[in-house]
């Protein structure tokens, strides 16, 4: 690939990453508007106002085990596939002690970043 060519779509990943960067910023303000709003209508206690009403959905069902049923049914296999999550052991146990039974995994992804000089943007 000529560099020309790399550089422009390397400047159109970027473009987009910045607009994207945007975009999910705007999404969060209007989450947090939408949920205020929510929350101010439950609280009202009213279920129709004008031509709206406020109705459950569905939006999403799942199974989940009960873990103190499972245990008494296969107790083996619950030793063998419980999953302690970090939050829920640091509340109990605290970070000091967990340090020497944890690991730590990190995920990382391409950025394109923007050098002009010796000005860096990302």
């Amino acid at each position: 690939m000529k560099k020309s060519a790399l550089t422009d779509k390397m400047a159109r990943a970027y473009e987009l990453q910045e607009m994207l960067k945007k975009e999910r910023q705007l999404v969060r303000q209007h989450d947090d508007e939408y949920k205020a709003l929510m929350d101010q209508i439950t609280a009202s206690g009213t279920q129709k106002a004008g031509n709206y009403e406020l109705t459950d959905k569905v939006v999403q069902s799942q199974h989940f085990i009960v873990s103190d049923k499972f245990r008494e049914r296969w107790p083996d296999l619950f030793n063998q596939l419980a999953i302690v999550k970090v939050k829920d052991a640091k509340e109990v146990i605290g970070k000091e002690d967990l340090e020497e039974v944890w690991e730590m995994k990190t995920v990382t992804k391409h950025v394109v970043i923007l050098r002009n000089g010796s000005e860096t943007r990302s």
